[in-house]
């Protein structure tokens, strides 16, 4: 067992961890029978139906449809430079980006998540890096993706999670271990010898005292508080909302319903998805004669939500196509786009035309030459509910959305 792997089951009773308590025995079982060796999955790829190379990239690379694979897997450690399938480190998630984003042959990002979580400390730094990114991103939930895994899903463009998959756990926790009956049980006493009150907080020789409690008790909630913040940014939530999950794990249809997810599909679907998405995107024209100005972090940030809401409204599940067109190809407010969406989720087929009734003064009409035929329309076929939405902005803005 090497270094930081001790370091990252010491840290466990010492830290806040965001991690599902339901996944901490067999976290701390795949910790233990880790060993040395770097891999970084490049076979991730396999499950998606496309091959995966590395030639020479940090990370598994669909080079057919220049999308890069970053694995999301098993325990989330910090200060951790591998990848393995039973344990990531936030350093190789981090490498593995910024090698993507500086990569002119990636179009996309897929980040390929798997975990229950993990260390808190560093994953909401690396969430916001994540969320800085410039290129398409979507998280694919196979088959979990709670607690610290989940604030690096919500970094990404979209969540996607397979149908017996689930996401959530937004919060942190730790644990004091007091083993002074035990160390009484087998004739042991030890006797810490300190400078400062606060020098041997919680430690496990003795029971914890309430006033330790207390302070443990605030630094969770602070970052349970962080952890809900960093959710609510990246799916476009208010904090309130987020906090009212209590920590929740939800399945993939109810991660939808609450807004944790956006989408529940099989991965190979989610990951066709993604690609057809980068295929529109690149063929798509041009569509606002404006200039576009560089953006600033600030502003970026802000493009990224207005993104994350658009894609993440109630009626985008259903008109996935016209949501990404509103989000990637236009410049409409997150506000105006949900008009448009919520108009096209009342859209219905068009009735079939009935079969033209035989008519004998029309079939006398136009044997005479006066130009009238049964065959053409009274009036032009009427436009949808999200076409005339469209077509409303164009006239109030004077600028064609197509």
């Amino acid at each position: 067992m090497n270094r930081d792997v001790l370091a990252a089951i010491s840290r466990m009773s010492q830290e806040p961890w965001a991690i599902a308590p339901q996944s901490v025995a067999a976290a701390l079982a795949s910790l233990a029978a880790m060993g040395d060796d770097q891999d970084y999955s490049l076979d991730l790829a396999a499950v998606y139906g496309v091959e995966a190379e590395s030639g020479g990239k940090a990370f598994a690379f669909d080079r057919a449809n220049g999308v890069a694979v970053i694995p999301v897997r098993g325990v989330l450690l910090n200060r951790y430079n591998y990848a393995y399938s039973g344990a990531t480190g936030y350093q190789a998630v981090l490498a593995m980006f910024q090698a993507a984003e500086a990569d002119p042959e990636v179009r996309g990002i897929v980040y390929d998540h798997n975990s229950p979580g993990g260390d808190a400390q560093g994953c909401f730094e690396l969430s916001a890096e994540l969320a800085a990114g410039k290129k398409p991103s979507v998280a694919i939930v196979d088959a979990n993706s709670y607690s610290a895994s989940f604030a690096l899903a919500v970094s990404a463009d979209r969540i996607v999670v397979t149908p017996s998959g689930g996401v959530g756990s937004v919060g942190v926790y730790t644990t004091h271990v007091d083993v002074s009956k035990y160390l009484e049980m087998v004739g042991m006493k030890v006797t810490p010898i300190f400078s400062g009150d606060h020098k041997v907080d919680g430690n496990p020789f003795e029971p914890l005292p309430e006033d330790v409690r207390k302070d443990m008790q605030t630094r969770v909630d602070q970052r349970r508080q962080q952890f809900a913040e960093v959710v609510a940014a990246g799916r476009g939530m208010t904090v309130e909302a987020v906090l009212a999950t209590e920590a929740r794990c939800y399945s993939a249809q109810d991660a939808v319903a609450v807004g944790f997810a956006d989408v529940v599909q099989s991965p190979r679907d989610a990951y066709a998805a993604f690609v057809a998405g980068l295929s529109q995107a690149a063929s798509a024209p041009f569509v606002l004669s404006e200039a576009p100005m560089p953006q600033t972090d600030d502003s970026r940030a802000a493009e990224r939500a207005r993104i994350k809401a658009i894609r993440g409204h109630e009626a985008a599940a259903s008109h996935p196509e016209l949501a990404d067109h509103l989000a990637l190809e236009t410049d409409l407010t997150a506000e105006q786009a949900a008009g448009i969406l919520a108009a096209a989720a009342k859209d219905k087929p068009a009735a079939p035309a009935p079969a033209p009734q035989a008519n004998a003064f029309l079939d006398a009409m136009r044997g005479s030459g006066s130009g009238v035929d049964p065959n053409t329309p009274e009036k032009p076929a009427e436009l949808s509910v999200a076409q005339q939405a469209l077509a409303a902005f164009t006239l109030a803005t004077g600028r064609a959305v197509k």
